[in-house]
């Protein structure tokens, strides 16, 4: 929390050095949870019904396919009680590339809906048929978005660099 600019700052209420929760004194919690040689996959994200979810390094998660099942009835959950009580809900899968083929990243990819489908970045709105894009049948229920490392702060020095370290 001490890197995040001084007006974002909230107070952390919890007292102990090792938590599995962040709450905060605005009322705000952050769960974390990860899956380990200690933890039964299957168990991650069981009972969770929180609005956001973040799924980091998503492609690298061995029992990415067993902790996204063990979760999906509480994500329909959490989505039901965000539409009545007027909150946002998200799943975010944010992860680099692994390869193709057997993992769950990968596949919710190839069957997600690009943003370029459904935006007009140019105009910056949403195209007029954009639900019907993403109710097509061959598709799951996410948009994905591809960021390029060109796009970020990274210039053509640094690509080479990490082709180097990287062995080519």
């Amino acid at each position: 929390l001490t890197m995040l600019p001084r007006w974002m700052q909230v107070g952390n209420s919890s007292k102990a050095d090792k938590t599995t929760f962040i709450k905060l004194t605005n009322g705000s919690k952050f769960l974390t949870s990860f899956v380990s040689g200690a933890v039964n996959p299957d168990k991650v994200g069981r009972g969770l019904s929180q609005p956001i979810i973040l799924l980091d390094e998503f492609a690298f998660c061995n029992y990415a396919d067993i902790v996204y099942t063990a979760m999906q009835p509480s994500l329909g959950t959490s989505r039901k009680f965000a539409k009545l009580n007027g909150y946002p809900t998200l799943l975010l899968g944010v992860s680099t590339p692994n390869g193709a083929g057997d993992n769950q990243f990968y596949s919710m990819l190839q069957n997600s809906t690009d943003i370029e489908e459904i935006y007009d970045f140019e105009n910056k709105k949403l195209y007029e048929n954009y639900k019907e894009v993403l109710a097509e049948d061959h598709k799951n229920s996410f948009i994905s978005v591809k960021i390029h490392w060109s796009e970020t702060n990274r210039d053509e020095a640094w690509y080479k660099q990490q082709c180097k370290e990287l062995n080519f």
